[in-house]
């Protein structure tokens, strides 16, 4: 029988490679994490942010359905409308019995239970974006109308005036599953998507990067959710999404603008000029939140949207000059993502 071979010494990496793969996640760049501590810290890292994950989840969840069920639980009127060559409103399709032999037929006026009459034959109110609305009389129509058949539709039924005939009675009922349509499902699902990978990355990395990318996300899945709301069928939405809808959305374009500009002072490179520049987008994203909510609206749209141009346009310059320092060669693609979202806006 032959000698034993002589056993190999192993190394200290081979006994513990989980171990120190692990601690060096986090030191590729950066102030250290839980990661960069030791075997031991992180696993209590991990933990920590397994935690996190469970809570942010539950929460995006919660936040879901009870949108949904506040959304399922409001009055309409079931039926599907569009508009003409004409611009004027016409019955596409419904469910509702008393309203089959009107598919096809145009729009005039609503009235409610109460005798108000709400006249729509100007189909322009169905535009149901204000942040693209740049007319702020346009912009003031839409939302009124919106909201005064809200008002009728609350009243449990309303009278439907076609053409120059007679008003139709119809009851209103809750949205329903059916009610807020097809495509509220996926835009909802995806902002609730968009804003857990945000939490993710920020729980991987709890840095000042990783709190950035958070905001963002959680920015984008907001626009988002206000895209979901918007898009039900119907002749309204909630007034309180209209209402909103110019003040949020334009607000969260000037926030990303902002945040574009502080993450290229960081990133590939952190420029030494970098919180001078950042500093400055914020006070101007802040200032032309005020302006927008507070200066006047013949005025308002215009300034926000020109200093998300211009914010954005920073972004650009700031990540080139960064460029031209840094042999990075993921910031030629970054730039490139910069000049879409200066093609955006």
């Amino acid at each position: 029988m032959s000698p034993a071979e002589p056993k190999l010494p192993s190394s200290p990496a081979s006994k513990g490679w989980y171990d120190s793969l692990v601690s060096g996640v986090g030191s590729l760049d950066g102030p250290p994490t839980g990661f960069d501590a030791g075997p031991v810290a992180s696993r209590r890292f991990m933990g920590w942010r397994l935690r996190g994950l469970v809570l942010a989840v539950l929460a995006g969840c919660v936040a879901f359905f009870a949108l949904f069920i506040a959304l399922a639980t409001s009055p309409w009127i079931p039926a599907d409308w569009s508009t003409d060559e004409q611009g004027r409103v016409v019955l596409a399709s419904t469910d509702a019995p008393g309203l089959q032999a009107y598919v096809g037929q145009r729009l005039t006026a609503v009235v409610g239970a109460d005798g108000r009459r709400v006249d729509v034959a100007d189909g322009r109110w169905m535009q149901r974006a204000p942040r693209w609305i740049v007319d702020p009389q346009q912009r003031h129509r839409v939302t009124a109308v919106q909201r005064e058949i809200e008002l009728a539709t609350a009243q449990g039924g309303v009278q439907l005036v076609f053409g120059a005939g007679e008003p139709v009675p119809v009851a209103t009922r809750d949205r329903g599953l059916a009610g807020v349509g097809w495509l509220f499902w996926p835009v909802a699902a995806l902002a609730l998507l968009v804003g857990l990978v945000g939490f993710v990355v920020w729980l991987a990395r709890p840095d000042t990067r990783g709190a950035i990318y958070l905001v963002l996300a959680l920015g984008q899945a907001t626009a988002l959710v206000y895209i979901a709301m918007l898009s039900m069928p119907g002749l309204s939405v909630p007034s309180a999404v209209l209402s909103t809808d110019l003040p949020v959305r334009l607000g969260i374009d000037l926030l990303t603008a902002a945040l574009a500009v502080h993450a290229f002072t960081l990133h590939p490179l952190r420029l030494a000029y970098g919180p001078l520049v950042a500093g400055g987008a914020w006070l101007s994203a802040l200032a032309a939140q005020a302006w927008l909510l507070l200066g006047p609206a013949s005025a308002a749209w215009w300034g926000a949207q020109g200093t998300v141009v211009a914010l954005a346009a920073t972004a650009l310059l700031v990540l080139t000059r960064s460029i031209g320092l840094s042999a990075d060669p993921l910031a030629a693609t970054m730039r490139r993502l910069a000049l879409a979202i200066i093609d955006e806006q």
